[in-house]
């Protein structure tokens, strides 16, 4: 692959890079992009080199094969100025997952979809993500009845700073200060415009999972919690179909230790499972992921290898 350019946040800048290395894409070049011209001196390794940010203005875009947008809505006029330069764009957050036009691809599930001809191609919300990937070796989606999926939102899927006014509220508590009605500290509500989201979430798994004649129904709820997005997934089925003989807690460990390819283990905190159940017709799995930036990371440059391999 020759250039691609990378708009990201810091962190989620490094995983990718790191991603790109443990994954060994060959790439010529990398630009990373920022809008602001106090950021330029931010550097970054990969491959032992370093890589300094580059002003958007600056970006030599005739030379650029292939844009990875990694930022959240907060930046859709940086995302309508990439659109604009005619450069096919890998969405890793899901911003235009919602659009009917935008693949919404989750690698190793629906990649049969993946269409280079497209100028934006989307991974879907991490939430989808999630519980998607938790299911894809438990249970034959075609066996489905319904699935219920419940998700325990942190405060950092509401803002980059989210975590830090959590953290805040929650000492201006204890001190016995007051704090405004609006504060996230020890609340638990549902999100606003929540029909709005959860559809909007339907319409991904719809995406990734066409011509199912089951059931979903999506609840979501505002934590006090800074990173760790827990999922309950209740699932009910006419017939159980497992791909193998030993139980589902084993099968679920092992479906996501081998996505992130040994990279990573449950003792990190990226994905752990507890009081998972089962009857004859029904199973119900509870997990627990922190670091939401590294799965965007990973998932992202699988997307890119596909992009590579259909050109």
């Amino acid at each position: 692959m020759n250039n691609i350019a990378i708009f990201a946040a810091d962190e989620q800048t490094k995983f990718i890079l790191e991603e790109l290395e443990q994954q060994q894409v060959d790439i010529n070049k990398i630009y990373l992009i920022t809008d602001d011209e106090e950021d330029i001196y931010v550097e970054f390794t990969y491959l032992q080199n370093d890589i300094a940010k580059t002003y958007l203005n600056n970006i030599p875009w005739d030379e650029i094969e292939l844009i990875i947008f990694a930022k959240d809505l907060t930046s859709s006029d940086n995302l309508k100025l990439f659109l604009s330069k005619k450069i096919p764009l890998l969405d890793l957050q899901g911003v235009t997952a919602f659009m009917e036009q935008v693949p919404t691809i989750l690698p190793g599930i629906n990649d049969s979809d993946f269409d280079a001809d497209a100028k934006i191609i989307s991974l879907p919300n991490p939430i989808v993500s999630q519980a998607l990937l938790t299911l894809q070796n438990v249970i034959d989606f075609t066996a489905l009845r319904g699935i219920t999926l419940l998700n325990f939102l942190p405060t950092v899927f509401f803002g980059d700073d989210g975590p830090k006014k959590l953290i805040d509220h929650t000492l201006m508590m204890l001190q016995g200060n007051h704090v405004d009605e609006d504060s996230i500290a020890f609340s638990i509500k549902p999100i606003d415009d929540a029909v709005k989201y959860n559809n909007m979430l339907m319409m991904q798994i719809n995406k990734i999972l066409p011509n199912n004649n089951y059931v979903i129904d999506i609840h979501s709820i505002k934590t006090p919690t800074t990173y760790t997005l827990t999922q309950k997934i209740h699932l009910a089925y006419a017939e159980f179909k497992a791909p193998h003989t030993i139980n589902a807690e084993i099968k679920l460990y092992e479906n996501y230790n081998a996505l992130l390819e040994n990279t990573r283990s449950l003792d990190d905190g990226i994905l752990g499972f507890c009081n998972t159940y089962q009857t004859e017709h029904s199973m119900a799995i509870w997990n627990v992921a922190d670091i939401q930036k590294y799965l965007i990371a990973h998932l992202g440059v699988q997307l890119l290898k596909l992009y590579d391999t259909k050109l």
